[in-house]
């Protein structure tokens, strides 16, 4: 749990066991529980201790949480971003085959050289606008 709350403050740019009730420390701390909840799989009153909270504070905290992202923007882009971060850590990317991850490489090359021929295409398509002006 150490290392998701060094991940969270450094991603916030503070320290969520601060007893503080500003709205970016209450995202903050609300993100941090799902991690710990979802990725984790920690108890409640496991992840309200880590940040001197009770359990029943954990379970708003992420019970609210698709609440303030839904109607914040900024918040919702925030922590999508910090939930991005953890996909590397997911269990399911680690269990691929290396088969499954061949073929995935492959398909990436095709649409690489796909878009490099569409840059191509693209810059010509200045060029001889440019031109014509």
């Amino acid at each position: 749990m150490k290392k998701y709350k060094n991940i969270v403050n450094k991603h916030f740019d503070l320290d969520i066991s601060l007893k503080s009730r500003q709205y970016e420390y209450v995202v903050a701390r609300a993100c941090y529980y799902k991690i710990c909840r979802e990725i984790g799989g920690f108890s409640f009153e496991k992840i309200g201790r880590s940040v001197n909270k009770s359990h029943a504070t954990v379970m708003h905290g992420i019970r609210e949480l698709p609440f303030i992202m839904k109607h914040d923007q900024s918040v919702r882009i925030k922590c999508n971003q910090l939930f991005n971060k953890f996909d590397f850590y997911n269990k399911k990317e680690i269990d691929k085959s290396l088969n499954e991850l061949l073929v995935e490489y492959n398909l990436m090359i095709i649409e690489n050289n796909q878009l490099k021929v569409k840059v191509e295409e693209l810059t010509e398509t200045i060029y001889r606008l440019a031109d014509l002006e």
